[in-house]
């Protein structure tokens, strides 16, 4: 199956980013969560993770990530969660791989192209960068260090 995951060079398909706004208020964060997940569902690897795997309920979830993304760009202390041991729950069922975390960043840097530009929109794009990395090497090396403990243990 071909992968949506890249998009159309032909300028006229391409927003004015010039005319773009910023990212300054929870609408903002909303409307990028929309199109970023819609996108991610449509992804014929991620979207499992998220449906199959994850269970995830969209209309329950899709507000908790609008609160961190809250959070994490303009400082609000609603969301109170940790997003480490929801993640190795589903890695544990379902092991993320490298690729997973590529289309997940992906996705996350074109959709905010799309549709912001500015500081915060930058800052969005750099905090989701680290977060996808930071993720990618904490449950790939959980996943070494239990498989070396099992390993030590049956010797």
């Amino acid at each position: 199956m071909a992968s949506k995951i890249f998009y159309s060079d032909d300028p006229k398909n391409k927003p004015d980013i010039d005319a773009l706004p910023d990212l300054c208020a929870r609408a903002d964060i909303e409307t990028f969560v929309q199109a970023f997940y819609s996108r991610m569902l449509e992804d014929p690897e991620l979207a499992p993770l998220f449906v199959e795997v994850a269970a995830v309920d969209l209309p329950k979830h899709l507000p908790i990530i609008c609160d961190y993304w809250q959070k994490l760009l303009f400082g609000d202390t609603q969301y109170q969660r940790h997003t480490m041991n929801k993640h190795r729950a589903i890695d544990a069922q379902q092991p993320f791989n490298e690729g997973h975390f590529a289309r997940w960043t992906h996705y996350f840097v074109t959709t905010m192209d799309e549709h912001f530009r500015g500081a915060v929109a930058d800052k969005a794009k750099r905090i989701a960068l680290r977060i996808a990395h930071n993720m990618s090497e904490r449950l790939i090396e959980a996943r070494q260090t239990s498989a070396d403990l099992g390993a030590t243990v049956s010797k």
